[in-house]
Parts: structure tokens; sequence; C-alpha cells
């Protein structure tokens, strides 16, 4: 939703960084657009993140994913997925992947506009 997105969107921009929202697309330029991108962002929960076709888009474009859904464990599966690639957000550690994980690194801004997201989400929740 755009709730859910404003954050990052302004975040990313008032550092420069570009920002697109392209809504729907054919799959090829859904392929042109990852193959430019430097991060993934979902809002798709840890404990389905492997059912997630955005998800495997974005790591099979070798793309470092967030997620920066709610809490949500299924009760029958209180296991969390691990899956490779994705790092699940939590206060204060998003600085710290977006320095440590190429091709993001190469953006010094962006735990800039990590700080900024993490102050978003704390005024908005």
């Amino acid at each position: 939703s755009d709730a859910k997105k404003w954050p990052w969107v302004d975040g990313f921009k008032s550092e420069g960084l570009g920002v697109k929202d392209l809504g729907i697309l054919p799959e090829d330029r859904i392929s042109e657009e990852l193959y430019k991108s430097s991060l993934g962002i979902t809002t798709t929960p840890m404990a389905q993140i492997e059912k997630s076709g955005t998800v495997a888009a974005m790591l099979e474009h070798q793309l470092p994913v967030i997620c920066v859904a709610r809490q949500w464990t299924p009760k029958r599966f209180p296991k969390k997925a691990v899956t490779k690639g994705v790092m699940e957000y939590t206060k204060g550690n998003l600085e710290h992947y977006l320095k440590s994980t190429p091709p993001v690194s190469e953006y010094p801004r962006l735990p800039k506009v990590a700080k900024l997201f993490e102050e978003g989400l704390m005024k908005h929740s």
C-alpha cells in the first residue's frame, strides 16, 4: 500500500537517490528494472517468504532483499524461515546491512536513509 512505502520513497528521495513506482509492468520490463536495481524490499512476512514470486524474482536478479513485514509466525510452524539473500529488518540492523551488502554498500548515503526510515516507522506505528 502507499502508506507502507512512503518512508522508503521519501527517505530515498531526500538523499537524492532514485525511486520509481512503476505499477504493473510486463515481465521483460520487470526484469529490466530489477537488473538496474540495487536493493529489493518486501513486505511479505518471513514465514511466507519462499512463497513470494516477487522475492524469488529479486533473488534471481541477485538483489539483496530486506524484509520489512510485520512480525508473524504461524502457530504450527514456530521456526522462522531462513532464505539466503533475505535479511529481516529489526531496529538497528538496517544501517549495518546496507553498509556491508554489495552492491548496496556502493551507495554511501543509504545509512542515512536507513535512519530516516526507522524514524518514520516509529512515528507511524
